[in-house]
């Protein structure tokens, strides 16, 4: 048996499968970087379902991208690949949650 086929079979990741609600929990428990790990290691594309492009955001919030942008300026996390843009829906409400005023 050749040395990079032993090594392959001692590493064994399990890869597990979590709703919606265990997977959120998790995140919300970890760091960066474990989040990012978590994500890598997972059977479900739960994750990607919260990602929504920035033409679907202008929308549900009734806003104009130009307006979406400022925001941006102002600290809404985003995710750049490219030209595109996209924003994770619990980031934004969680943003929009530490923007409410009054009380």
């Amino acid at each position: 048996m050749r040395l990079k086929e032993r090594r392959r079979r001692k590493i064994k990741r399990k890869a597990v499968n979590l709703n919606k609600k265990e997977t959120d929990e998790l995140l919300k428990n970890l760091g960066k970087e474990d989040r990012i790990r978590t994500v890598e290691n997972s059977t479900s594309n739960q994750v990607l379902k919260d990602i929504i492009t920035e033409e679907a955001l202008s929308k549900i919030l009734d806003i104009k991208k130009e307006t979406l942008r400022d925001h941006r300026k102002k600290g809404l996390p985003y995710i750049k690949l490219g030209n595109k843009t996209y924003f994770s829906q619990k980031s934004v409400y969680i943003w929009l949650l530490k923007q409410e005023k009054g009380g």
